[in-house]
């Protein structure tokens, strides 16, 4: 089986799906309202994700991980459990407008885009990165990623430093794994996908993300790096790489899922490293324990003591845990907010101005901060104690996602959906395929594509536009990284000329697995 990197999904074939998704909606005990709103997000959602051009640009990949991870996959599994899509939402049909409203806002982009991008080629493109040894600069990148942890230690940080900046801009791990992926499969002849700079990558991302700081994000972007970068060269699955995968999916429903939220429970901000990493290894060795801690974590509770936070919000969307599957839609949290703006509260232009205002490096306004609108810093925690509820009042550390749709509406209702956000997203659209161009001709922007896993669904309107900024000039910063100095590192190691093309060359030294 080869991995799918559509540039275009059958609008036919999507209207029976959808229509068949309506109907099972329905015998579940779905209203109907809400079930067509389901039926126009996902036609709305096919179209935006046709006109962007599918996987071959960056701005589809958005469309794609928005749509899925927003409610679409959180709505098939309620089908899987017989359960009404609408229930455990509090303003179900309106928190569902929102999101047909936000795709109809990102078909508009697309469209106003789509006039100034059409005809470029893109940044990366222009400047040849093709001629780059991907194997030697996926080496490089993995050496440059390791000496930021001495640099980290000799160089002065606090904001507007150049350890800051390095820190703020560092996606050299993720482009290690994505550019080795794609030189194993192309020199091997699609016959291997995996090195050692992006076994030892992965391994270290895993390790120090998700064993030590229990992020699910530093849990699963190995495996969206490797995935993503084997589907743009159409890489063939063998039936052991289907059945370990099948395998690893389970393991981070069941397993992982649950480490993350147990071990930050139980761990605090002055357990060590090492402490973490033998709390999580303790975990992993007894799943029955961490199943049931983690049942009990999520047990709706009467009420918020001080310094204990609601572990998934007490109850969530599905009627019962579901592991990963929880964290893979947004819907639920969205409609807290939602209904939250629906009886009286909305949070005004302030916080919108001031994204754009913190645009400017410290060095040019080194008191930006105190322009910042309440609770800036961390949005989505603040957003959480407007609600109530979710977290204890003195925590004001823990991380909550909502969607830039649920942020637009909680700023101006329907003017925020309608003005606000797509103006964002005409921003970000533009700027990063101009700056990527077609994916399937150069594997460096496929690095927008990984941090759109993840920023799509669950960032506020502040990281889109932060990434309009930062994360373009993080994108532009690797590529050069990877032009230059890359291949050079990683020549010192590999003992090669750096200059050799990765399309025809070999790299012997990079024993693939």
């Amino acid at each position: 089986m080869r991995l799918p990197f559509p540039t275009r999904i059958s609008v036919e074939k999507t209207l029976i799906f959808a229509a068949a998704v309506l109907g099972a909606q329905l015998l579940e005990g779905t209203n109907l309202l809400f079930g067509v709103l389901f039926f126009a997000f996902i036609m709305l959602s096919v179209l935006a994700f046709n006109l962007a051009g599918g996987f071959s640009r960056a701005s589809g990949t958005y469309v794609f991980s928005f749509a899925l991870l927003t409610c679409v996959v959180g709505g098939l599994w309620k089908i899987v459990l017989a359960e009404p899509a609408d229930s455990n939402l509090s303003s179900p049909e309106v928190t569902m407008l929102t999101y047909v409203v936000s795709m109809v806002g990102i078909m508009t982009s697309l469209f106003i885009s789509h006039r100034i991008t059409r005809k470029s080629r893109g940044f990366l493109d222009v400047i040849g990165i093709d001629k780059v040894n991907l194997g030697l600069a996926s080496l490089g990148c993995f050496i440059g990623n390791v000496l930021t942890v001495p640099a980290n230690i000799l160089l002065p940080g606090g904001n507007g430093s150049l350890i800051s900046i390095i820190n703020q801009e560092n996606v050299l791990f993720p482009l290690a794994i994505l550019l080795g992926t794609v030189h194993t499969i192309r020199i091997s002849g699609g016959r291997r996908s995996v090195n050692v700079v992006t076994f030892v990558s992965a391994v270290l991302m895993f390790v120090v993300g998700g064993l030590i700081n229990y992020s699910k994000q530093g849990m699963f972007t190995p495996i969206v790096c490797w995935g993503i970068a084997a589907a743009s060269q159409r890489y063939r699955l063998r039936s052991w790489q289907i059945l370990l995968l099948v395998a690893f999916a389970v393991y981070s429903v069941t397993i992982l899922s649950p480490l993350s939220q147990v071990g930050r429970q139980l761990g605090s901000e002055d357990t060590s490293g090492w402490e973490r990493l033998q709390l999580s290894i303790d975990l992993l060795s007894h799943p029955k324990r961490l199943r049931a801690e983690y049942i009990n974590a999520i047990e709706p509770a009467g009420s918020v003591g001080p310094g204990e936070s609601v572990a998934n919000f007490a109850k969530g969307y599905f009627n019962s845990p579901q592991g990963l599957l929880d964290r893979m839609t947004i819907i639920q949290m969205d409609d807290r907010l939602i209904t939250y703006t629906l009886q009286g509260h909305t949070d005004g232009y302030q916080r919108y101005i001031y994204y754009f205002i913190n645009w400017i490096p410290h060095f040019i306004l080194p008191n930006k901060e105190s322009l910042a609108p309440p609770g800036a810093a961390a949005g989505g925690n603040y957003y959480a104690h407007e609600i109530g509820g979710i977290l204890s009042p003195d925590d004001f550390t823990t991380g909550i996602s909502f969607s830039p749709s649920a942020e637009a509406f909680h700023m101006e209702e329907w003017v925020g959906l309608l003005f606000l956000a797509p103006l964002v997203w005409t921003l970000l659209f533009t700027t990063v395929d101009l700056i990527c161009g077609d994916l399937r001709r150069s594997p460096f922007g496929l690095i927008a594509a990984v941090a759109f896993a993840h920023l799509a669904p669950e960032s506020l309107l502040g990281g889109l536009i932060q990434f309009v900024w930062a994360g373009n000039l993080a994108i532009v910063g690797a590529t050069i990284f990877c032009l230059y100095f890359a291949p050079v590192l990683g020549a010192l190691l590999a003992g090669e000329a750096p200059t050799q093309p990765a399309f025809s060359v070999s790299t012997a030294s990079i024993r693939t697995i």
